[in-house]
């Protein structure tokens, strides 16, 4: 969500309308992690293949930070079909990515032999809804008083703990 709320500021800026830059954020990025995660299921679950997913998303989320906004305003000029396609070229791959560690996770999860593990499952998925739902809100207020460059950073830190705890857990 953090990444999604940025997304969108950035690119009402970019189009300079708030409806067009929703639907063209949250439309790309829930079709390409959607077919990340279906990618993710021809993965194997491993610690190294996991990790080089989130080191790709951290890596890009950091040059996001910083690198975004003066590409978008290098780009503001084009036409709009043309802003399109720009967008389209710099949502989705990290959006591919983002689709690919719940997956992987759960599957790691659930490949535990001890039931212990497998029972966690539902948690795994609570939690995922409760930080799904409260990420929009905190983003927000990050936002306001930090600014969005803190969203963004906080959002790579997010997953730089995940990559930190997979490399921990196996």
């Amino acid at each position: 969500m953090f990444i999604e709320i940025i997304f969108i500021q950035k690119f009402t800026l970019y189009f300079g309308n708030v409806i067009y830059a929703a639907a063209a954020v949250v439309s790309l990025m829930l079709i390409a992690s959607g077919l990340g995660s279906l990618v993710s299921q021809k993965i194997k679950t491993d610690a190294k293949k996991i990790s080089g997913i989130l080191s790709i998303i951290i890596i890009s989320l950091i040059a996001y930070t910083l690198i975004l906004t003066p590409l978008l305003k290098m780009t503001i000029i084009f036409s709009f079909p043309v802003k399109i396609i720009f967008t389209i070229l710099l949502i989705v791959p990290p959006a591919f990515f983002m689709g690919m560690p719940f997956p992987l996770g759960l599957r790691l999860l659930a490949s535990k032999n001890e039931s212990a593990e497998r029972e966690q499952l539902p948690w795994a998925w609570g939690i995922n809804g409760v930080f799904s739902v409260t990420g929009a809100v905190s983003a927000t207020i990050i936002a306001v008083e930090f600014g969005f460059i803190w969203v963004m950073v906080l959002a790579a830190a997010a997953y730089f703990i995940t990559l930190i705890t997979s490399l921990y857990w196996n």
